[in-house]
């Protein structure tokens, strides 16, 4: 059932973000997670990665998507966090820090993306979120479900 539910949101997503013309040309280039430069600008697949991809040039970007806990959709990479995230003091995150068992609340009170300039330090957005920012810009959105 959640492998259908991911795989439907992300053909919705691709309709509902597609630029003008529907479609990828095959010379284009898409952002994977968003330009971030390993988060020495951005959090991997932030909010603000996605206006840095805009302000690049690209016109489409590549994500992952993630159920937490409570069954929220989420943008993440990884499984874990702990390589894309610090705790909201600044502190490392443990080793094996699944997304799978932690609430967006969870997620949303205790992390934030790594990011060095500290106003980029921000929660791991939501799914709904994420397509939002990338429809303010005319991004094109390809959207792996992952599943653990």
């Amino acid at each position: 059932m959640k492998r259908t539910l991911l795989m439907l949101l992300a053909i919705t997503a691709a309709i509902s973000c597609c630029p003008k013309h529907g479609a990828v040309q095959p010379r284009e280039f898409a952002a994977h997670r968003g330009v971030n430069l390993d988060g020495t600008i951005a959090g991997e697949n932030s909010l603000e990665s996605i206006t840095l991809t805009h302000k690049a040039g690209f016109n489409v970007i590549e994500t992952d998507v993630w159920y937490t806990a409570d069954s929220a959709l989420v943008i993440r990479h990884d499984p874990t966090i702990e390589r894309t995230c610090t705790t909201k003091d600044g502190q490392p995150v443990p080793s094996g820090t699944f997304i799978r068992n932690l609430t967006l609340k969870q997620l949303r009170e205790n992390y934030v993306q790594k990011a060095d300039d500290p106003d980029m330090r921000t929660p791991i957005p939501l799914l709904e979120e994420f397509l939002a920012e990338c429809a303010k810009y005319g991004l094109f959105v390809l959207i792996q479900p992952k599943e653990q």
